[in-house]
């Protein structure tokens, strides 16, 4: 259902954020070690902000789930092999590139 949906969204972005901010204590930490090697703290800093680039996409497309109204009644979201988004109308057995309203 919707509500199931949303609920699990919600925790997804909870919990994206959560390990957002532990990325990011961990970089600022990182940069305070003074054990290893430069490149090796380089690139454990290059891994931190890769995680954290992204979980921050991540976040923002959860987000957008949770602010975006439901379909119609026997409407279906879907994605080209490209991706490139349409949509399927079950009942009438057509697609349209628009998201219907109503």
């Amino acid at each position: 259902t919707i509500l199931h949906y949303k609920a699990i969204t919600e925790k997804l972005v909870s919990f994206s954020s959560n390990v957002q901010s532990s990325f990011k204590a961990e970089v600022s930490r990182s940069r305070s070690l003074e054990r290893g090697t430069p490149l090796d703290r380089s690139r454990t800093r290059q891994s931190l902000a890769t995680v954290i680039h992204g979980s921050n996409k991540t976040i923002a497309e959860a987000q957008a789930i949770l602010h975006e109204e439901s379909l119609p009644q026997g409407w279906e979201e879907a994605f080209t092999e490209d991706g490139a988004r349409y949509f399927i109308n079950h009942y009438t057995q057509s697609t349209s590139w628009d998201r219907p309203i109503g």
